[in-house]
């Protein structure tokens, strides 16, 4: 109305000094006329006050602010979203084909995607069985109840444990592979790396199930293991072989 009103003014100044139109200043002041009536309709029906404090009765942050300033929402209207700071809800996209194989209640190990840290372990608790047009994918939820490390809006990556079973594996980067396609690496056996030929089953990205060829409790070197040879000198550093 503030903007309206300075217009009429400056409208009827320029009519006056034959600069404006009487069509152009008829236009301003219905303008004004409309903004007027808005802004008593507002007063009205907050009783004379436009001030307002909206309280919340947890802590958290405003995540999510569905209004702009000088919108009129109607009743009943979210204004705005506030997340819990010691409680997250991760949402996680899922392939359509491997939709069908996911259920509530099975583990998850989440990470976030660009900050280091420990993987969280949460269940699902929900499954949508639709496929977004956006991203082309299905959503699980999954509630967390401690995660240090991530704050709401962070991007994660979440392993869904399908089955669980005892295995012997290793980390990815310990796995090496000849020319033919044989699986081996190289043990670290007091001192000395020692090519050792391996089984491998299941790989998951971050580690190599081995099925035979290597012992419990054997150490495999991980950093370095492409350019050694039998009987060649290892050292441990920084906890990594």
């Amino acid at each position: 109305m503030t903007f309206s009103e300075k217009n009429a003014v400056r409208l009827r100044d320029l009519l006056s000094r034959q600069l404006a139109t009487n069509a152009e200043v008829q236009a301003a002041e219905q303008s004004l006329a409309r903004d007027q009536a808005i802004l008593a309709g507002i007063q009205k029906r907050l009783g004379g006050k436009i001030d307002r404090v909206l309280s919340a009765d947890m802590e958290g942050v405003v995540d999510v602010v569905n209004v702009r300033q000088g919108d009129i929402a109607a009743p009943g209207t979210p204004l705005l979203r506030i997340a819990k700071g010691d409680r997250l809800r991760v949402r996680l996209g899922v392939e359509a084909e491997d939709i069908r194989r996911i259920r509530t209640g099975q583990s998850v190990q989440v990470m976030p995607v660009y900050v280091k840290g420990m993987p969280v372990t949460g269940q699902i608790t929900q499954v949508y069985q639709l496929i977004d047009p956006k991203t082309h994918l299905s959503e699980v939820v999954v509630p967390l109840l401690t995660a240090p490390d991530m704050l709401s809006g962070t991007m994660v990556r979440g392993d869904i444990i399908l089955q669980a079973r005892n295995a012997l594996a290793v980390p990815r980067a310990a796995v090496l592979y000849e020319r033919g396609g044989k699986a081996y690496v190289f043990v670290n056996d007091k001192g000395q790396a020692w090519w050792r030929g391996v089984d491998i089953g299941h790989d998951d990205g971050r580690y190599v199930e081995i099925l035979g060829g290597l012992a419990n409790n054997e150490r495999v070197v991980i950093l370095g293991n492409y350019e050694l040879k039998n009987g060649m000198r290892v050292r441990t550093q920084g906890g990594h072989q």
